[in-house]
């Protein structure tokens, strides 16, 4: 009993590893040693499959630059200018339309699946993985950057909910966590039959 728990244990703790790796390259970030490094590119990627047997084995193999403080400083300068131009253009329309500049469909995409892994843990009550988290709250406040004037209110009102429900999982209560996460969900469904 006790080996197909671990075997389970393993295949969970492999999904949410390579889960984190991708939502950590989306974001230009890797960690290690408990440390998030920027990064500038990603100049080798590599994975090698092998079945051997009743065996199989996959190796992935990434190696990335390290961008200077300096020039993630002047990307983020960069990419604020571009955000409030976006933002500008976005107040002569009463409504997004679904065809948004990559950056956005990206950020989006990556919010999305953030949002349901966290929220499919609390849903099992499960704390998620603190990169998780960490990676949420930042892809949240990334993506602020496209939020338009006609849903800035419920945006800033489910942003409050969120920094909560955040809050209450970093503090063990699961339960009113699952509370907030209903709630930012009824939102986000009120919000985008309104305005899609």
């Amino acid at each position: 009993m006790k080996n197909t728990a671990d075997k389970k244990y393993l295949s969970q703790k492999a999904a949410e590893t390579l889960s984190r790796l991708a939502e950590e390259i989306i974001a230009g970030q890797l960690t290690a040693d408990n440390k998030s490094t920027p990064i500038k590119e990603i100049t080798q990627f590599k994975i090698k499959e092998k079945q051997k047997g009743d065996t199989f084995q996959l190796e992935i193999f990434l190696q990335a630059t390290i961008g200077s403080s300096k020039e993630i400083h002047l990307q983020e300068i960069s990419e604020q200018s571009a955000a409030v131009k976006i933002r500008g253009n976005a107040a002569k329309k009463p409504y997004r339309k679904k065809s948004g500049s990559p950056a956005e469909k990206q950020l989006k995409k990556s919010l999305n699946r953030l949002w349901k892994n966290v929220s499919t843990a609390i849903l099992n009550a499960e704390t998620p993985a603190a990169n998780q988290l960490e990676n949420l709250r930042k892809t949240w406040d990334d993506y602020t950057l496209f939020v338009e004037r006609d849903w800035q209110a419920e945006w800033d009102e489910c942003t409050i909910i969120l920094k909560d429900f955040l809050a209450s999982i970093e503090k063990g209560d699961l339960e009113n966590a699952a509370a907030q996460l209903a709630e930012i969900n009824r939102m986000t469904k009120a919000c985008h039959k309104k305005y899609k």
